[in-house]
């Protein structure tokens, strides 16, 4: 890896969603983001996206639950579709951040 991609790579925010809900799976594998193919290796962090009755929207991964890119999901998906929570996997249990 360069040393360009190393510096990009620290600072990528980047989502992709694997699971659309409500648009008949229009959303399904749409990469969002700076969406570098080389890079969807680091979408490690499953997120979920409901709407403010609870019902699941949107399934997908992220690249990171700890930096600003933890928040780029519920972004677009509050734009896209009135999403207003969203969730991470973490250690086996479903938590809102």
């Amino acid at each position: 890896m360069y040393k360009e991609d190393a510096y990009k790579e620290e600072k990528l925010i980047m989502f992709i969603i694997d699971k659309d809900h409500i648009d008949n799976g229009e959303s399904n594998n749409s990469l969002h983001g700076e969406a570098d193919e080389k890079f969807k290796h680091l979408l490690t962090e499953h997120f979920r996206l409901y709407d403010d009755d609870g019902e699941l929207y949107y399934e997908g991964r992220c690249t990171s639950q700890m930096t600003e890119a933890a928040f780029a999901p519920l972004d677009w998906a509050m734009a896209n579709a009135g999403c207003t929570d969203l969730q991470y996997l973490n250690k086996g249990k479903w938590e809102s951040m």
